[in-house]
Parts: C-alpha cells; structure tokens; sequence
C-alpha cells in the first residue's frame, strides 16, 4: 500500500514538472507590444557587466523575452534563462571562486589518498600520454571538469529542458567549429554543456565534442549573436558589447602587446559586423571598462558590474519606450516563474563508463537517493571523488526523461594519455655554498585492471639519484586494501661540519625491496605496514681515518599518515600527520640492530582568506642511539634550521618546533605570491638525553613564494643563532618535507 502511494506521489510530481515545461513554449510576448532581444557578447571578465546591465534593466521594468549570448555573455545568459534573477546571480558571481573554476584538479579534500601521494614526486603539469609511439599533449590547459559541474548546478536549481526554448527564456548559446571555423548556434540538449563549449578559449580550454563537431569559444565566429537574436524572432535587440577595444598604435610596444591585439583581432570584425546589424530601434550598451577591468581580472567582478549598471542607466532616456506598468512586468517575471520546475527528482540512473574505473567502483562514490530531488551539494562531491580516482578526462552528468520517468545519466570519459603517462619535474636548491638540482621523469601505467592497479617506474638524476618502480594493487575493486611492492636504489648524502665548513662527507648507495600491505580509512588516512630487504655501501668523498663499508639491510616496518591538507605546497587549512615505527633485526637479513621512531606533524589555519598561519613539529628519534651511518636523521635548509646550510647536521635523533606566517600578496589569481616567515627551536642530538631546549637552535627565515608554472619557487634569507646565515633558492619541495 505506501509503494503504491509513493509511486502514485512520484509520477503526480513528473507530470507536474513536465506540465511546467509545457507552459513555457510561449514566453514570447503574447501581447501587441514588440518583444525584446537581448545579445550579451564575449569578453571574459569584462563579461560579468552583464549582470549590472540586467539588474538595470530589471530596475527599470523592462522585459526580456529572448536571449543569445557568446562566451561569457552565454554563461550569464543561460544562467538567466534559466529563470536567476540579477541579485542571485550578483550574489553567486560575485562571490564565486574563480580561481577553482579555472583548474580541473580535484579539491585535495576529494582525492583518493593513492592521488594525494601523487603530490610526493612533485611532477609538473600537465603531463604527456604516450601510446602506440607517439606522445600525446593535451587538448588544452584545462578541460573545464569544475567549470561545467558549476554550470549544472546554477541552472539545474531552477529548470531543466531538452530544448532551450523551453527555457522561462528562450535561449542560445554561440559556439565556433574549429574545424571549418563556421558558427554554432546551440539551441538543445545540455545547457551546461552548451555554456562550456561556447566559453571554450583555444589553448586554455579543450574543445568540446558535441554532435560531431570540435566546439571553441564562439567570440572566433560571432562574438555579439545579434543576428541570432533576429532568427529568434526579436523585434527590438538591446545588443551589449563588452569586447576589448584594439590597441593603439603607441600601444604595442612589445610581444605580450601583439599577443593581446592577436586575440582583439579574433572577435573585432565579427562584433563590428553584428553591430552594423543594429536598427534604429535597436540599443547598443557598451560599459567602459577599458581602463578599469581586463579580460582576466576576475577579482573585479564586482566592479564590472557596477560599470555595467551605470552604462544601462544612462540610457534610460531610450530604454525608458520598452518600459512596462508595474503589474505587467509583475505578469511577466510570474511568467518566467511558472516555468521553474525546481530540482529535478532521479529516478533511474545510467552510467556510461569508458574509464580504466569499473562500474563498482564509479557507483561506490555516487551518493543519490532515488526518487529525492537531487541534493547538487552531494553530487558534486561524488563526481569530484570519481574524478579525484584519476586516469579521468571528465565526468559529467546530465538529466534526461524516459518514457515519462527522468533519471540521470553518468558519463565518465578516459584520460585520452592513457594508458602511459608521461611525468616530469624539477627541483632546484641553492644556499649560495651548496647547490643541489634534480631532474626526475617517470611512467605512469593505469587501468591495468578493472580493480584501479597501476604501475610506475620513475628516475631522478642530480644530487639525490634514485630509480624506484612500484606496483599498486587494491584487493578487490571496492576493497580499502591494498598491496604496494616496491623496488627502490637511491643515493644520499651525509656530511660532517664544523664552523661552516665540511669536514667529511659520505655518500651512501641503497637497493631495497619492499613488500608492503596496507588500508585507506576514506580519503584521508593510511595505514600500513612493510617488510624491507636490500643491501648498500658507504663511500667517503672528503675526509680522512674513516672505513668504507657495505652493509645489508632487513626491517619490518609500520607506518600511519593523515593529510587532510587543501593544497600541498601553499596550504590554506587542514593537517598532514606522519607517524612510523621500524625494526632493523639481524634475523630480518640486517647487519645492524637498531629502531627507530619518527613523528611529523604540520597543520595550518587562514584568516580572512590571505593570512595563514602553522604550526609544525619533526620528532624522529633512534630508540637505542645505536643506528649506523644510513639510517641517521638530517637537518639544515630552509623549515628545517633555516639558518644552516642544506643537511649540514646529522644525529641520532631529530627534535623540531616551528610557528609560521604567510601572507597571500594578490586576493585572487591563477598563480598567486606569497611573503612568509618562520620561527624554529631544534636540531639533532647524539643521545636522547641531549634533546632538550638548551641543546636547541633558535632558527628563522623570512621568504618570497610563488607558484610558478613548474612548481613552487621559495627564496629568502635564512638566520640560526650564533650568527649563521644563509640566503636560498627553492623549487620544488612542500614547506615542511622529508629532505
């Protein structure tokens, strides 16, 4: 009885959404009055204006009965067909993270924690695909996976349609082929999708495939849709030009100058063309915005709004003949909102897979109840957590009605590099005395099988070579363990100072194999633990009365690590934990007998979005004082004794407390600075009974930090009591990191 209740509930509410729909075919003016077109063309950050322009227009009583826009005119465009009016999306635009709209990497808080560890080898992006003999790049800088995840959620909290005339306002979106270069006018299917494609810029952004055609930005073909808005059956067109003016003569002085008169040119005659479109009933609203908001700055959303307000109110004169009585533009807004159809309700689920993921695994991450309207919040985060699983171009989803019931479908694309990527990075030390570099590159092999195992062989050459290759294998497809065998040669430098100077240095050669067996705990934890067999040999390089050696090697070992960190090299909020326990024992195939106990600990706090704080602590200790050369803790460089020179201490133990500050220089930017400094207290012991805070170095060093396209770059100056100094140069490396 209450199934069949429900199921009667859950059809009445369908038919009510889809009656809603129906009601929508007409939201062209009906009466005598001419209807009114609006063309919001493409300009980037300038675009945002639009939302000052629509707000005036609202203000002033006048309706809008069709809409075409291109680039981020299709954006605001869609977003207010959809049925948003200026003040919500003043408030979502204007308080939106634009700086996660334009990065495709998953929130760390959504990533698998094997991705998380990805962090570790400090590769650059993006990186290469190799199959078949050939090297596959990239599409573009960005996919545009958090970009058009934002787009669904904008629009699907009002309405949903098929075709964008369905929409409480007629719509279309302006997109280029960049095949033959000709224009696409999008008028059905995905308006999510549809928003993408048409803000689509070449090289920053993929292209997206839609019925058979490579789609880009639309400002390549029509930058301001006026004869679109023609088509569509517009009397009266109120066209809005936000492109940037062409430079001067006396302007272009450089290269970035003819880069920037390039991309004028691209959208210049087509704007110019559509403009000579223009009746004289028609109106052109041009916000001046030259010299106050560029096409990238969007941390000045809220003022091109404001430009955009302004230029529409001081056309009133003219506008004020399209204005309505108070109760027909009540008419006409209660129009649009007998269109909404809310939230859709789910009722089936489709899941079309072609990534190295199975289908147990994509659904294990999908959080929906069927026959609830859909919570975006959860599902958002689910296809964040499927797409955070890697070896994924994109995920996306999309809602569709069949025979009669709606559901939503699930698409989840391969990364086209697959199955072999490509990996590189680059680290780069300097205190002025000692200089270290290294050059590392690795293969990466997914989808090996449907249970997410991988391999990966990686080298680095410099002053820390190493060659390791590892396989990763889950249990079972859905399971939380894990097995990681793991083969790994190194080579480590240790060196003996006094008064700056070095005294003796050794270089230390390790092979070893690790089996190791361990279980996730969500996306943030790890548990694990390992039995390790290798051999090695020290070489002395500078020094005197000192054996050389080799030595085999044999530990069990146990390990747990916590990263909830936002972001590994500049972090915001959250906590890294770290603590292991080893064993070294002649019955394990060891030549010395020792344990060893190290904790690591680094979280941080932001206030007011620009001022972060942290805090760290390193205690790694040798329970009986007795560990050989290989096995001592290093200390000296930049967070770890700032003020000495790079591993200039060496001990038996290792004791650490740091305090920081760092200071984000611009509030909002795709690659953003930093000034900082940090307080450190510690410095290693021979014996545990020497850690203590007289034996202690007061540290501290103040920095410049930036997050440069191949990696983090940290420089400044560095000061340890007593006097020591040292200037430094970093690329590469977290704060706080394991040296």
């Amino acid at each position: 009885m209450h199934y069949r209740i429900g199921l009667t509930l859950l059809l009445s509410l369908g038919l009510m959404q889809i009656a809603a729909a129906q009601s929508c075919l007409h939201t062209a003016a009906e009466n005598s009055r001419p209807s009114i077109g609006l063309a919001l063309g493409g300009g980037g950050a300038r675009g945002t204006a639009h939302v000052g322009v629509l707000k005036a227009l609202e203000e002033m009583q006048i309706p809008i009965d069709y809409i075409a826009g291109t680039s981020m005119g299709a954006l605001i465009g869609a977003m207010y067909a959809s049925g948003m009016n200026a003040d919500e999306l003043e408030s979502d635009l204007g308080n939106m993270d634009w700086d996660l709209m334009f990065r495709d990497q998953t929130p760390r808080d959504f990533q698998t924690f094997r991705r998380k560890r990805d962090d570790d080898l400090d590769y650059i992006d993006p990186s290469l695909g190799y199959r078949d003999g050939q090297f596959i790049l990239p599409e573009g800088a960005l996919v545009g996976q958090n970009a058009e995840l934002f787009f669904q959620r904008m629009t699907l909290e009002k309405t949903w349609n098929d075709s964008f005339d369905d929409l409480p306002i007629p719509f279309r979106a302006v997109a280029a082929d960049i095949v033959s270069g000709e224009e696409v006018v999008l008028d059905s299917g995905s308006l999510a999708r549809a928003m993408r494609a048409s803000m689509s810029i070449p090289g920053l952004f993929a292209p997206v495939e839609l019925n058979d055609r490579l789609l880009v930005d639309g400002g390549l073909a029509n930058n301001l849709p006026v004869q679109v808005l023609r088509d569509m059956g517009a009397d009266i067109v109120i066209a809005v030009d936000v492109s940037s003016p062409m430079l001067e003569r006396d302007a272009i002085n450089d290269v970035l100058d003819m880069i920037e008169q390039m991309s004028n040119l691209m959208v210049y005659n087509s704007t110019v063309s559509q403009i000579r479109l223009l009746s004289e009933q028609d109106l052109l609203i041009t916000p001046p915005l030259a010299d106050e908001v560029s096409s990238v700055d969007f941390k000045k959303t809220l003022d091109a709004m404001r430009i955009g307000y302004d230029a529409t109110l001081a056309q009133s004169d003219r506008l004020s003949t399209l204005t309505l009585s108070t109760d027909q533009f009540a008419a006409h807004r209660h129009q649009i909102e007998t269109c909404l159809t809310g939230r859709p309700i789910v009722n089936f689920i489709q899941i079309s897979n072609q990534s190295p993921h199975s289908d147990d695994i994509i659904l294990k991450y999908l959080d929906l109840w069927p026959g609830e309207p859909l919570e975006f919040a959860a599902l958002d985060r689910s296809i964040s957590e499927i797409y955070g699983l890697g070896g994924i171009r994109e995920a996306r989803y999309k809602i569709v009605r069949k025979e009669g019931d709606q559901g939503l479908v699930l698409t989840i694309e391969p990364d086209r590099r697959l199955p072999n990527r490509l990996e590189y990075g680059l680290s780069f030390f300097s205190d002025g005395l000692n200089n270290a570099i290294n050059v590392r590159a690795g293969l990466l092999r997914s989808g090996v099988d449907q249970s997410g195992s991988e391999w990966r062989l990686a080298a680095q050459l410099g002053e820390q070579p190493e060659l390791f290759a590892e396989y990763f294998r889950p249990l079972t497809p859905v399971s939380p363990w894990f097995a990681n065998p793991r083969l790994d040669a190194r080579r480590r430098t240790f060196r003996e100072f006094e008064r700056n100077s070095a005294v003796a240095e050794f270089l230390v050669d390790t092979v070893s194999l690790d089996l190791i067996i361990g279980r996730y705990f969500g996306n943030h934890t790890e548990v694990a633990l390992g039995l390790s067999r290798g051999l090695g040999d020290v070489e002395l390089v500078i020094g005197e009365n000192q054996p050389e050696l080799s030595f085999n090697t044999g530990s069990l070992f146990a390990r747990y690590t916590h990263d909830t960190l936002d972001d590994v090299y500049f972090p915001t909020s959250g906590t890294s934990a770290r603590a292991s326990y080893l064993t070294a024992r002649g019955s394990l195939g060891s030549d010395d007998d020792f344990e060893q106990f190290t904790l690591n600990y680094f979280t941080t706090t932001t206030l007011n979005k620009r001022h972060a704080l942290q805090l760290g602590l390193n205690y790694e200790t040798t329970l009986n004082d007795n560990a050989p050369i290989y096995g001592l803790f290093r200390a000296g460089g930049f967070t770890r004794l700032s003020g000495l020179e790079f591993n200039e201490v060496t001990g038996q133990h290792y004791a650490q407390l740091l305090g920081g500050y760092r200071f984000q220089l611009g509030q909002s930017g795709l690659l953003p600075a930093y000034v900082g400094g940090t307080l450190e207290l510690g410095n290693t012991f021979a014996d545990r009974s020497d850690i203590n805070f007289t034996d202690s170095l007061f540290n501290a060093s103040v920095y410049f930090g930036y997050r440069s396209p191949i990696g983090p770059v940290y420089a400044g100056l560095g000061y340890s009591e007593g006097g020591e100094q040292s200037f430094f140069i970093r690329l590469g490396d977290f704060l706080i990191n394991d040296q």
